[in-house]
């Protein structure tokens, strides 16, 4: 930033040289108006009142001075000047070491002017936004403080802090588990889980209401603290029930699943409980706001309300979580049933003020409890079976087993290893050369991750599905994307140039920061983006496809190629091969396995390559593992491939001589059979041979040459109908004699 001209700088120095070097340096960098003041700071007074920035030289000042100065002018930058290897003092704007402040390099210290008032006004716009807050959080009306993004109260007004101080809750709560309630619920907001957190609880011989909210536009939330007691509770409301819907709130819910344990304990039944939690409600409240949001709350709480018999209990558990507890049932099929029933609140749309009307959807976790659970055992396996459900889709149902508990807690604790994986860098990214076909020679790589884990090497496929559950797979395919970019630079410094292909899941393509860590990594590295290809599944591109349409046209316009993964294997779409910025398909290894064994993958691969050229795209076959599969690829003009026959994934350290070696390799003859013995598998007449050969050398394509065989009736014992890859196969062994 550039001082105003009129900038006024009081250097705090005997010594002379000093001050007429910087005073020299200052008048012409930035016009500044430079007045020397050697002597104590008490003896300075109103001398400095009006200077914008204060330079002291500690040769000859006390670093207690530094904050002697803020109290004589609060307005100004402050910058010491220290001798070299010295500690800086507290409460500076900016430090410059002597020996360089008096060299005769006289922009080091203008540019530590200008960063000094730069500093010092972020300090005073901070200070100014404090205060701001401040006023507004004492304007509320109620106890109100701000919390940061991890939960901890960094300000509140004097409603709030009156008592216990910036404690969470306040006055203190009566029970440890309200705490624990209080502090699980601002964790979900701060996480953006829920967009408000509730809770009731009692304080003092009353009871109080506890409210939190996401910040707009920054991290942290905003709490507020309503006392129940002083009459701000609703007229005719308990402090046990929820305010927005009127059920039970979890205190309550607590009390009667308790009792309805002890008394299934005397009748010898079982007691159902089930956990609705809604599906996608936070777009709810962000396509038609909160208000709609609390409206669908209530409607749902209203139907539910509707289907409960007279002895159950039906609560508002969190934010858009429903429990309902029948207190009496016989078996876990009488059980199913009760739940069953309950989701048809869910078959006809919702009307809202804000809408026409919104259909939604619930996932429900059922948990058919015995006398001897407690409620926290039942509470916790509720949420293991509603995860559960959620896993499996939308509008599921899962009834908790000790089976799925065991399964879900190793899931948490493979989340939690991977959590602390990624934070102590055990991933590694591994690289398996891809083929240029016609030319012959390695052109590119696949990065590939691996988990070095303290119990050995893991594969993707034991936690990529877990790393998408729990959205690490953003950050940790953020990573990869940047190291792989950063090899592919360091290869090309080292005179190996190799294009990189990466992989995104269907949580990267959809997330916002994806297009923005692609883009930042291209540039830390200085890669062409025409050398990254990026690679999506087809199921990643229709699961949302609004996201997937804007997310590629990005990566188009960034100039990343696009590749389809695993193609044939999901929603095959021709639709998005048009709508879509597409530059490759790549077979999948389950049809280019079968190739030569099953006719339908033969012809599954043939179609392929065609329908890749058909859209101006290219493509790439992978898990190539046999010389047969190699020679038919080449037949049908399969422009790349990749598999344990030319290389498995290796090292970064490894690729150079891997690549080396793969093309040494590629330059020899492909091995072949003879063509008699070929025709002999394939059983396939001299007459027949020559009609393909014929309508191959006329340049029909492998389709238009099996449909003129099978139209023509030319006798055949090959075993079946005629179809491209069959066609492809004799070609190739006709080929093979020259």
């Amino acid at each position: 930033m550039q001082p105003d001209r009129s900038l006024q700088v009081a250097v705090l120095t005997s010594s002379v040289q000093l001050a007429e070097r910087a005073g020299a340096a200052l008048r012409q960098q930035l016009s500044a108006s430079v007045t020397a003041l050697p002597g104590p700071v008490d003896d300075l007074g109103g001398r400095i009142a009006g200077a914008g920035v204060v330079i002291v030289d500690l040769r000859d000042f006390e670093q207690g001075s530094v904050e002697a100065l803020r109290m004589l002018v609060p307005e100004a930058a402050v910058l010491v000047l220290t001798p070299r290897g010295s500690s800086a003092p507290g409460g500076a704007d900016g430090v410059v070491e002597l020996d360089q402040a008096t060299s005769a390099d006289q922009w080091l210290l203008a540019d530590a002017v200008r960063n000094a008032l730069s500093h010092q006004r972020t300090r005073a716009e901070a200070d100014r936004f404090r205060a701001l807050a401040t006023g507004l959080l004492e304007a509320t009306g109620h106890a109100s403080a701000v919390t940061d993004a991890s939960g901890r109260v960094v300000a509140g007004n004097r409603q709030w802090t009156q008592g216990a101080g910036l404690d969470l809750l306040t006055p203190a709560a009566e029970t440890a588990s309200t705490a624990l309630d209080a502090t699980e619920g601002l964790g979900r907001v701060l996480a953006g889980e829920i967009d408000r957190f509730e809770l009731d609880y009692p304080a003092g011989g009353g009871w109080c209401r506890l409210l939190a909210t996401p910040l707009s536009g920054s991290p942290g939330a905003l709490l507020s603290r309503i006392d129940l007691a002083a009459g701000t509770r609703t007229s005719g409301s308990s402090p046990l029930d929820d305010a927005l819907t009127g059920l039970p709130n979890r205190r309550l819910l607590h009390d009667r699943l308790s009792q309805a344990l002890a008394d299934a304990g005397q009748s010898g039944r079982s007691v159902a409980v089930a956990l609705f939690d809604l599906d996608q409600f936070k777009q709810v409240n962000a396509a038609w706001g909160h208000a709609a949001g609390d409206e669908l709350l209530r409607r749902v709480a209203q139907r539910l309300d509707q289907l409960v018999a007279r002895t159950d209990t039906l609560s508002r558990f969190a934010d858009d979580e429903f429990v309902a507890v029948r207190p009496a049932v016989g078996s876990a099929e009488e059980a199913q049933q009760w739940a069953a029933q309950l989701c048809t609140a869910f078959d006809e749309p919702f009307p809202l003020e804000a809408a026409a009307a919104v259909t939604m959807t619930a996932c429900v976790g059922l948990y058919v409890a015995e006398p001897t659970d407690s409620v926290d055992t039942v509470l916790q396996g509720l949420d293991v079976a509603v995860r559960a459900a959620g896993n499996d889709g939308r509008g599921r149902t899962r009834v908790y087993t000790e089976e799925l508990g065991r399964r879900v807690a190793s899931l948490l604790r493979t989340e939690n290893e991977l959590r602390e994986g990624i934070a102590a860098g055990e991933f590694a990214l591994h690289y398996q050369p891809v083929i240029d076909l016609r030319r012959r020679k390695v052109v590119g790589v696949e990065a590939l991750l691996r988990w070095d884990h303290p119990d050995g090497i893991r594969m993707p496929d034991t936690f990529i599905p877990i790393a998408e559950d729990s959205g690490l797979i953003v950050s940790l395919g953020g990573w990869v994307v940047e190291e792989a970019c950063r090899q592919t630079t360091a290869w090309t410094a080292a005179g190996l140039s190799l294009e990189m292909a990466v992989n995104l899941s269907a949580r990267q393509v959809a997330h916002p920061d994806t297009i923005t860590t692609i883009a930042a990594a291209l540039l830390e590295a200085g890669l062409d983006p025409q050398r990254l290809l990026v690679e999506v599944t087809e199921s990643a591109v229709v699961e949302d496809a609004e996201a997937a349409q804007q997310a590629l046209a990005h990566l188009s316009a960034l100039g990343v190629r696009i590749a389809i993964d695993d193609f044939g294997t999901g929603y095959s779409s021709l639709l998005y091969l048009k709508r879509y910025p597409i530059q490759a398909l790549k077979v999948d290894r389950v049809f280019v396995s079968g190739m030569g064994i099953s006719d339908d993958d033969d012809a599954i691969v043939a179609s392929v390559v065609s329908l890749a050229r058909a859209v101006g795209a290219v493509c790439i076959a992978e898990g190539v593992e046999t010389e047969a599969q190699h020679r038919t690829l080449l037949t049908l003009g399969c422009h790349y491939a990749q598999g344990y026959l030319f290389g498995r994934p290796v090292p970064a350290a490894e690729v150079p001589a891997l690549v080396e070696a793969c093309n040494q390799r590629l330059q020899l003859p492909v091995p072949h059979q003879s063509a008699a013995r070929a025709r002999r598998q394939l059983k396939v007449s001299a007459e027949i041979v020559r009609r393909i050969e014929q309508l191959h050398g006329d340049g029909a394509s492998l389709h238009t040459i099996a449909a003129a065989l099978n139209k023509e009736h030319v006798p055949t014992d090959h075993g079946g109908r005629w179809v491209s890859a069959t066609v492809a196969r004799v070609i190739a062994a006709d080929r093979a004699t020259g």
